[in-house]
């Protein structure tokens, strides 16, 4: 295929639709690089998703091309950002939930491989 159309690429990273109910006792998604729906024009060296706490080194994080395929050859902690917009994340204190802010996102820099085809791609973890 083309480079010309691999590199115009559309790419859906993950979901940013953070929950409203309480977290569970590990980091959310808090933003993206490329933002979801982004389409791409020229070839991504790689993909930040960005959490509110920082990944384990045992975590798994793959992207996965138009045809399901992955695309995806490993991943890498990366500088800590200011996120533009505060994520909140609910914890049980003495019974009740209470909310905490979150104002630095954590990466996982998801390498890109290849870009196989002209299409949707998707971000897992």
């Amino acid at each position: 295929m083309s480079r010309t159309l691999a590199v115009l690429a559309a790419l859906l990273v993950a979901s940013l639709a953070l929950p409203a109910a309480p977290a569970s006792a590990h980091g959310q998604l808090a933003t993206s690089t490329p933002l979801t729906g982004t389409v791409v024009r020229q070839p991504l060296a790689q993909v930040g998703l960005y959490f509110t706490e920082k990944p384990a080194a045992n975590a798994h994080f793959t992207l996965t091309g138009p045809n399901g395929s992955r695309v995806d050859s490993g991943w890498s902690h990366g500088e800590p950002k200011r996120l533009d917009k505060p994520v909140q994340e609910y914890f049980m204190v003495n019974g009740v939930f209470e909310p905490r802010l979150y104002h630095t996102g954590f990466p996982a820099m998801v390498s890109v491989a290849h870009w196989p085809a002209k299409g949707r791609y998707t971000a897992s973890y």
